[in-house]
């Protein structure tokens, strides 16, 4: 799937793999895909809103998410 046009707001790279912060959630890609990357939704309990910030845990396998107005969530990378 391509990304929808909307804006980003954070990105990291883990083990491989890209994970993008947008206004209506979080996604993820293989990296070094260039213009034609596959990206999927990742999480499924996260809300459909605004991630404002995008960090990777120290343990490298998990990604902590700040939404706006829904609190911080933490999500598995597969």
């Amino acid at each position: 799937m391509l990304l929808p046009d909307l804006p980003s707001d954070a990105l990291v790279l883990s083990g491989g793999k890209l994970v993008l912060g947008t206004d209506i959630g979080a996604f993820i890609a293989n990296a070094g895909g260039g213009v034609s990357t596959a990206w999927s939704r990742l999480g499924t309990h996260l809300p459909n809103t605004s991630l404002n910030d995008v960090r990777l845990d120290p343990n490298g396998t998990t990604v902590l998410a700040a939404t706006h107005g829904r609190g911080l969530w933490r999500i598995r990378i597969p």
